[in-house]
C-alpha cells in the first residue's frame, strides 16, 4: 500500500492536479479521492482503453465549470471510481445511500411503549438481537416497562448515546427519547445492521421533519403526527438526490470536495428563489441515508444562508444548473 501511495503521488507531481497530455497530445484528468476499505481502486480510461457504457442517469448534479471536457481521457484515483459524466449524464450512481428498512414512532405513554416493544419483536428474525438505545444508561428507568423487557431477555440488549451508541447485532432498534441528531450518530455506527427502527418520542417537534420525510407507522396516540413539516420544494429535492448520490457519506460536508458540492449548491438553490427549511431538509437527509452530523450540518448551512451568509465554497455552478432541475422535475411529473 505505502508504495502505491508513492507512485501517486510521484504521478500526481508530474502531471501536476488538474491534467496533464497523455502520449497522443490529448490532456488526461487526474481525479483523486480517498481510499475505502484496504485498497485503491484504479481506473484509466484513455484511447488505447475502450469506454464501456455508461451507468443511466438518476438525477442530476450539479455541473462544475472544472470538469474536464468529453473527449479527454480520466485517470481516477477514488473510493468509487467512476470517470465524471458529462452534463446531461449528471447523477451517476456513487454513493448508493437507499434506507429500506421498516419504520415506526410511539407516542411517550403505557399504549406506545407496550406497542413500540411490540412492533420490534415482530420484526425479529432468527438469530436477531433487539437493541434497545437511550442517551444515557440511567434514562432507562424513566419507563419501568422497557427496563423491565431489557432485563428480562437475552436477546435484548442496552446500548446509549454517550457510550457511542454501536450497535453488535443485526436486528430492530429501539430508540426510546431520541432526536434528529441522535438517529444520525446511530445510523452512522450501525446502518447496516438495523432490521427496523422505531423511535420513542419525547418531544415531537424535535423529530417532526424526520417523521414527515419517513412516514413511519404510528404506534399508540398518533394526534401529535396530525400536523407535518411542510413538504419540499421538488427542485430542492431533486438537488438533494444528486448531492446524496455524489457526496462521499464517510467523509464531513464541513470541509473539502463534500462542502463544496454542498455549499454550491444550496447557493445556486437559494439565489434562484427555492425555499429551503433547514430542519426539513435535515429530516429528508436523514430518510434518505445521511447519518452522522452531517444532516445537523446540512441543515446549519441552509439556515446561515437564509440569514445572508454566504459559506466559502471553491466550485461554481453552470448558469443553467437550476433550470435544469426543473427540466428533470418536469420530465418526472
Amino acid at each position: 500500500m505505502a508504495a502505491v501511495l508513492s507512485f501517486l503521488v510521484a504521478l500526481r507531481g508530474l502531471l501536476g492536479a488538474g491534467g496533464a497530455l497523455g502520449p497522443s497530445g490529448r490532456r488526461v484528468w487526474i481525479v483523486f479521492g480517498p481510499p475505502r476499505g484496504s485498497g485503491l481502486h484504479l481506473r484509466r480510461t484513455d484511447e488505447c482503453t475502450k469506454r464501456g457504457p455508461r451507468t443511466p442517469a438518476i438525477s442530476p448534479t450539479p455541473d462544475v465549470k472544472s470538469s474536464p471536457s468529453d473527449d479527454e481521457p480520466v485517470l481516477s484515483v477514488h473510493a468509487h471510481t467512476v470517470t465524471r459524466p458529462k452534463h446531461e449524464e449528471q447523477g451517476v450512481e456513487m454513493f448508493d445511500r437507499d434506507v429500506d428498512y421498516p419504520t415506526a414512532v410511539a407516542s411517550y405513554d403505557d399504549e406506545g411503549v407496550a406497542a413500540a416493544i411490540e412492533w420490534c419483536r415482530e420484526h425479529m428474525g432468527d438469530g436477531d438481537k433487539l437493541t434497545v438505545w437511550t442517551s444515557l444508561k440511567s434514562n432507562l428507568r424513566n419507563s419501568p416497562e422497557l427496563e423491565r423487557f431489557v432485563q428480562r431477555y437475552s436477546d435484548v440488549e442496552h446500548i446509549t448515546g454517550r457510550g457511542g451508541g454501536f450497535i453488535r447485532g443485526t436486528g430492530p432498534v429501539l430508540m426510546a427519547w431520541a432526536d434528529m441528531e441522535d438517529i444520525g450518530r446511530l445510523v452512522q455506527h450501525g446502518g447496516q445492521r438495523i432490521r427496523a427502527l422505531c423511535v420513542i418520542a419525547w418531544n415531537e417537534d424535535g423529530i417532526r421533519p424526520w417523521v414527515s420525510a419517513v412516514r413511519p407507522t404510528a404506534l399508540g396516540d398518533s394526534s401529535a403526527w396530525e400536523d407535518l413539516t411542510p413538504e419540499l420544494d421538488p427542485v430542492l429535492i431533486e438537488a438533494m438526490k444528486g448531492l446524496t448520490q455524489m457526496v462521499n457519506h464517510n467523509n464531513t460536508i464541513s470541509a473539502g470536495f463534500e462542502k463544496d458540492m454542498v455549499v454550491s449548491t444550496l447557493l445556486a438553490l437559494h439565489d434562484d428563489g427555492i425555499q429551503m427549511n433547514g430542519e426539513a431538509i435535515q429530516g429528508w437527509a436523514l430518510a434518505n441515508g445521511w447519518s452522522g452530523r452531517n444532516p445537523e450540518r446540512l441543515a446549519k448551512y441552509v439556515k446561515d444562508i437564509n440569514e445572508g451568509k454566504r459559506p466559502r465554497c471553491r466550485r461554481e455552478l453552470r448558469a443553467d444548473y437550476v433550470d435544469s432541475l426543473r427540466r428533470r422535475v418536469a420530465a418526472n411529473e
